[in-house]
């Protein structure tokens, strides 16, 4: 294979199944070079932002913005992947039980259109509102037309603005 080297030591594999999944990868691996390539006009352009600094920057100044409001609640809204993605990075770093034990901005994730999820974390957060506390709201929808995102961000936009 052209392009793939590979380093046997210790290994427990048998040399030709590595190498029948690297020639069963290779199709993939060109997929995402030319993806890279084509910058953010891909459906795969997250492969840009590990190299992005002017997008990190970006980030790191929203999160600075908002850490500046010393909010009670980050509300997470998004579908499947939007919020797995911060659910598993979350709790890799903090831990299961990171709402419980900290006393720093706690997390919550709507991610179903069931009436009564939201109902909950509406009133877990009203309190909060009406003592003049903050809550960020990050709506995450890779492509921006999720319906069932959409309605819940508009649900609790609304309560924000009231």
């Amino acid at each position: 294979m052209k392009g793939i080297e590979f380093s046997f030591g210790d290994e427990r594999i048998a040399h030709h199944r590595i190498f029948e999944t690297a020639e069963r990868l290779e199709p993939e691996i060109r997929n995402m070079a030319t993806a890279i390539s084509l910058g953010y006009e891909s459906d795969l352009a997250s492969l840009c932002l590990p190299d992005d600094k002017s997008m990190l920057a970006k980030v790191r100044q929203a999160i600075d913005e908002n850490l500046q409001l010393k909010p009670v609640y980050l509300i997470v809204d998004g579908i499947g992947g939007s919020n797995l993605g911060t659910i598993a990075v979350l709790e890799a770093v903090f831990g299961k039980l990171y709402n419980q034990l900290t006393t720093a901005t706690k997390v919550l994730y709507v991610d179903t259109v069931d009436s009564d999820g939201v109902n909950d974390i509406m009133m877990l957060v009203k309190p909060v509102l009406e003592e003049g506390g903050n809550i960020v709201l990050n709506v995450i929808s890779k492509s921006g037309t999720t319906t069932e995102t959409i309605a819940n961000a508009e649900v609790l936009i609304d309560l924000l603005r009231r």
